[in-house]
């Protein structure tokens, strides 16, 4: 296929944000192409390239409801009519498996948000070099040299294959002639494959397990000559006669063992009481102690466990079962701290990171409050043209919707540390649901759903004055209402349904019930509203439904959710306070 561009070249441009949309229109408009077609969805992508057989370029973003920018790749590759279309996919954020995964779907080449004229030039340049060398996917996947999987320095193909990749995997573009090399991006970890816990290997036992200190407390020098006997070629031993020179011992909190040897039956302090001491002292409590006793009697084994010891011996000690059972508590034990340490490191950086989210937040109020101030004054000259009063209030928009997820940012984490201090005042709720309607029109429109919106059984029209007031804060029930309508659109099929009811309850309570075509999982309606809980949404996040239920709660009111497989439907219900 054959593409170059000139003036009179169609490009599509597809992203689910309007002011993206017009950003890219206008930077292709300033390089002089001005035939430019636009959707707001992958399935509004696609059905323009139905209708518009003579567009030549597509520019995607890459999330995006309804389909997604690499579903939309996928398909126009599987497509017999558009798959040697060139794509360029824009994404605010590049991670190594993304990188892959684009990369073996096809994409052409990538953009990175924020961009510059300049920038987007270049890649279409780049594209349009490929194009002429008969490459439609031009991105490569580049193996480090050596490597068995790495590929032979030549063409990509023009239908994508997808290559053994590994650990490795650098992004490279494909470089013109006397450009500089792009600068790869490093390896990131992708923690979606990481264990949930500490897996206990063969490798992480004996690193674990070398050379750990034992102590050996018993008033018989024979047993003592024994049982360093047994352990010394494993551990380092050493051995003190008497349980209060056990605690001497320890009590600098310095140079503590990885386990203790205790007999029981001893002259002065029995082993009993050392024990009690050791685990009553906090520097201490956390060493296993395995009693070993001549006496083998029910009660004193319940005794010494009842006291907080790991184990029990009967002396002689057999010295296989002693070797088995030291290394098995060795091996336990540090496991055990090895997971506090990193839990403790898990708390530390949650702490940090919900530090940062806050200053960050509160840091950008200020900045973003200057360019809303000053595009207000701008758009305020009568002597500026119409086309730059429209990029300035595409500025100011686009400001506006940063200040309200910094604000609303904000809020949760103070809802979710109980400092929020709700500030009620009465709230249209219709007015509310048909703003968030409005901003889901595009998707809406693309799934060709049903939308009814009726109050007591008679449906609201456009033009009816408001009349379902609740107490509570306008810019939380935004948010709130826009999660559950995202995720009732997002989960509802093709041609299905979507109903808004609002009613009062038996409590007096305003009550708004918001049904989709669709059940959710039966495995996670248990968990709907719990943080992270997500099936079936690729790239979700868990937190919609989540952060819908603290912003119920924190206005007084409460949500929950009703699947019903015989009708196929979810109905998420939301009270609220009305206003008096």
């Amino acid at each position: 296929m054959s593409i170059s561009l000139d003036k009179t070249t169609r490009f599509l441009v597809v992203d689910d944000f309007e002011s993206m949309r017009k950003l890219v229109i206008k930077n292709l408009n300033s390089m002089g192409y001005m035939n430019v077609v636009q959707a707001g969805n992958g399935q509004e992508a696609l059905r323009m390239l139905e209708q518009n057989p003579t567009i030549a370029v597509v520019i995607t973003d890459w999330n995006m409801p309804v389909m997604s920018g690499i579903e939309l790749l996928r398909t126009i590759r599987a497509h017999d009519k558009f798959k040697g279309l060139p794509v360029l996919m824009i994404t605010a954020e590049i991670a190594r498996h993304e990188v892959q995964e684009a990369a073996e779907a096809g994409v052409s080449d990538f953009l990175v948000k924020p961009f510059t004229v300049g920038g987007l030039q270049a890649k279409l340049n780049r594209m349009m070099d490929n194009l002429k060398r008969g490459i439609v996917a031009g991105l490569k996947l580049q193996l480090p040299p050596g490597s068995p999987a790495a590929p032979a320095a030549s063409a990509a193909p023009a239908t994508p294959v997808a290559e053994p990749v590994a650990e490795a995997l650098t992004y490279e573009p494909p470089m013109l002639s006397g450009e500089a090399p792009t600068r790869k991006l490093p390896r990131q970890t992708d923690f979606r494959n990481e264990p949930p816990a500490l897996e206990i290997t063969a490798d992480l036992e004996a690193r674990m397990t070398k050379r750990a200190n034992i102590l050996v407390v018993d008033d018989v020098p024979a047993n003592i000559d024994v049982l360093v006997g047994f352990l010394q070629d494993d551990y380092k031993v050493r051995a003190v006669t008497s349980g209060a020179a056990a605690l001497k011992s320890m009590a600098a909190g310095t140079n503590l063992p990885d386990l203790i040897l205790l007999d029981v039956m001893m002259p002065e302090m029995d082993g009993f009481e050392v024990c009690r001491r050791l685990k009553a002292n906090p520097a201490t409590a956390g060493i296993p102690v395995i009693f070993l006793t001549a006496v083998d009697d029910a009660m004193n084994v319940v005794q010494g466990l009842e006291l907080g010891a790991v184990d029990y011996l009967t002396k002689p000690a057999n010295p296989t079962v002693l070797s088995v059972r030291v290394r098995n508590h060795l091996t336990r034990s540090q496991a055990f701290a090895e997971l506090q340490k990193q839990n403790q490191v898990m708390a530390e950086n949650m702490r940090l990171r919900e530090d940062v989210e806050r200053m960050t937040a509160h840091d950008l109020k200020n900045p973003i409050g200057g360019i809303i101030n000053f595009t207000d004054m701008l758009l305020g000259d009568e002597s500026m043209s119409e086309d730059r009063k429209e990029m300035l209030q595409a500025i100011g928009d686009s400001a506006h919707s940063l200040l309200h997820m910094v604000n609303l940012s904000l809020d949760l984490f103070k809802i979710e540390q109980g400092l929020y201090e709700l500030q009620p005042s009465q709230i249209d709720l219709v007015q509310v649901v048909r703003q968030v309607l409005t901003e889901k029109n595009q998707e809406i429109a693309a799934k060709r759903l049903m939308v009814t919106n009726s109050l007591r059984g008679t449906n609201l029209q456009q033009g009816d004055p408001p009349v379902f007031h609740v107490l509570g804060d306008e810019l939380l029930c935004y948010s709130m209402f826009g999660n559950v309508i995202k995720n009732a659109v997002e989960a509802a099929p093709n041609e299905g349904r979507l109903s808004i009811v609002y009613t009062v309850g038996e409590d007096g309570r305003g009550t708004i019930a918001i049904t989709n075509t669709g059940a959710v999982p039966k495995d996670v309606r248990g968990s709907f509203f719990e943080k992270y809980v997500t099936a079936g949404k690729k790239g979700g996040t868990g937190l919609g439904t989540y952060s819908a239920r603290l912003l119920a709660r924190v206005q007084h009111g409460n949500i929950r959710m009703q699947a019903d497989d015989e009708k196929n439907e979810t109905t998420v219900t939301v009270t609220l306070p009305l206003d008096a």
